[in-house]
C-alpha cells in the first residue's frame, strides 16, 4: 500500500524499476531457489536500506513494525469479516433456485461415479456368493448412510472381504459381469 499511495501521489514516470541483479534458478530446487533469492534479497535489505521495504527481514514480515493506528484499522478490518446473518442469507441465495449452475439438472450416475472417484472409493456390493452386483454407491459415506453404520466400518469390510450383515460382499472393484451364451 506504501508504494500504491506514492504512485497516486507521485505518477508512475517519478518512479523507475532497476533490476540489480539477475539469479540463475535453473538445474535448482524450489527450495533452494528460495534460499537464493531471499538470500539475495536480504543483502539489497542489509546494504540499501530501502524505503519502501517495510520488513527487515527477507520473506518474512519479522521485524515488519506497525503504527498503533494501523493496528486499530486491522481490528477493524477483522471485524468486518463475520457477516451477519442478512448476508450470509443474501449470499446463500444467490446460488439457489433458478441462479444455481445445476437447477433443474441433475448429474447422471456415470458423472457421479468419476466425481466420487475422484473424491472417494466407490462402493460395489455384491450378494454372499460374490456373483450379483446389488447395489453401488458412489462412497463408502453414500454406503454406510444406507446401511445405518459408520463409513469406517464400510472400509474395514471391503478390505478384509469378509461377509458383511451375513450377506454382502463389499468391494471397491466392479466385476465384469458374465458373457452371455
Amino acid at each position: 500500500m506504501h508504494i500504491c499511495r506514492a504512485l497516486v501521489l507521485y505518477d508512475y514516470p517519478a518512479f523507475t524499476l532497476t533490476i540489480l541483479k539477475y539469479i540463475n534458478v535453473e538445474g535448482v530446487s524450489k527450495e533452494e531457489a528460495r534460499k537464493l533469492i531471499i538470500s539475495s534479497e536480504q543483502e539489497f535489505i542489509n546494504s540499501l536500506s530501502p524505503e519502501f521495504n517495510k520488513s527487515p527481514t527477507a520473506g518474512s514480515r519479522l521485524g515488519t513494525k506497525i503504527s498503533a493506528e494501523a493496528k486499530i484499522k486491522i481490528g477493524k478490518g477483522q471485524k468486518r469479516i463475520i457477516k451477519s446473518i442478512e448476508h450470509k442469507i443474501k449470499l446463500s441465495e444467490a446460488k439457489l433456485g433458478e441462479n444455481h449452475p445445476m437447477f433443474g439438472r441433475n448429474h447422471s450416475t456415470n458423472t457421479l461415479l468419476k466425481m466420487s472417484i475422484a473424491k472417494g472409493t466407490p462402493i460395489f456390493v455384491y450378494n454372499s456368493d460374490n456373483t450379483t452386483l446389488v447395489y453401488t454407491f458412489t462412497s463408502s459415506k453414500k454406503a454406510s448412510k444406507f446401511f445405518n453404520c459408520s463409513d469406517h466400518t464400510i472400509k474395514r469390510y471391503f478390505i478384509s472381504g469378509k461377509l458383511f450383515k451375513n450377506q454382502w460382499i463389499l468391494s471397491t472393484t466392479l466385476k465384469s459381469s458374465p458373457a452371455s451364451s
